[in-house]
């Protein structure tokens, strides 16, 4: 996650009630190492923004490590029903939707998790090189595109996020760039070593001067077909 990313959703956030967002499922979680140190802008700009509040956050990943309170694979569908059972308010899928062999999928199951009036909170590369964790599906929507994958749900907001450009994150990590095409012109000298990691590499490149640029949405679940088509007849229905 971007840190200008997890600004933005921790805003988007911070305008609902507390009521609607706990309890939350954090989807594709990664460890409590990725969230404080690795990408320490996920922890303190969004995720603590919600646990100030007295958000209640499940973290959830593949992978069994601190940090991480469930477990499991999601691509099993029984995994998918214990985590029905929890009851969330707010699911939390970011830079997620890329890396499954099936978004579509994942994406139902998200809105099948909620009961009406639930939120997803959801973000997607838009213009970002490729990152295979472990696999890149390609995946680069548009908000309309974003939004589409989720049905049954209207968006309240969204928008595409600029946040700099691979030039910047190495002035960040103070790697000087003539250090870095140093090391990058060592690489791609090698193409038949690892040769998808060389495609990386020269993919990466393309963002030297291009912004890195994220689709984010806020989604709340629609009632269903038959609980509308009821809303609107006792809608019409006089009271004597």
């Amino acid at each position: 996650m971007r840190r200008r990313e997890a600004e933005i959703l921790a805003q988007a956030l911070a305008a609902l009630p507390r009521e609607r967002l706990t309890p939350c499922l954090n989807l594709g979680s990664s460890s409590r190492r990725v969230r404080e140190a690795t990408q320490p802008h996920l922890q303190n700009l969004l995720l603590a923004s919600l646990e100030r509040r007295g958000v209640r956050i499940h973290h959830v990943d593949r992978r069994a490590e601190e940090g991480v309170d469930l477990v499991g694979d999601l691509g099993d569908a029984a995994f998918w029903e214990h985590l029905r059972g929890l009851g969330a308010r707010l699911v939390l899928c970011t830079n997620l939707l890329e890396h499954v062999r099936d978004p579509e999928t994942l994406a139902r199951r998200c809105v099948a998790l909620l009961p009406p009036g639930g939120l997803i909170c959801v973000s997607v590369p838009r213009s970002y090189p490729y990152h295979a964790d472990p696999i890149d599906n390609g995946l680069r929507p548009s908000v309309a595109e974003l939004a589409a994958l989720f049905p049954r749900t209207r968006l309240l907001a969204g928008g595409i996020i600029e946040d700099g450009t691979l030039r910047d994150s190495l002035r960040r990590k103070r790697i000087p760039l003539a250090v870095h095409l140093g090391r990058l012109a060592l690489r791609l000298a090698l193409p038949f070593y690892r040769p998808r990691g060389w495609l990386h590499h020269l993919h990466r490149l393309c963002w030297l001067f291009r912004p890195f640029a994220v689709s984010w949405a806020l989604l709340e679940k629609l009632p269903d077909a038959g609980r509308r088509a009821r809303t609107r007849r006792l809608g019409r229905m006089k009271i004597l």
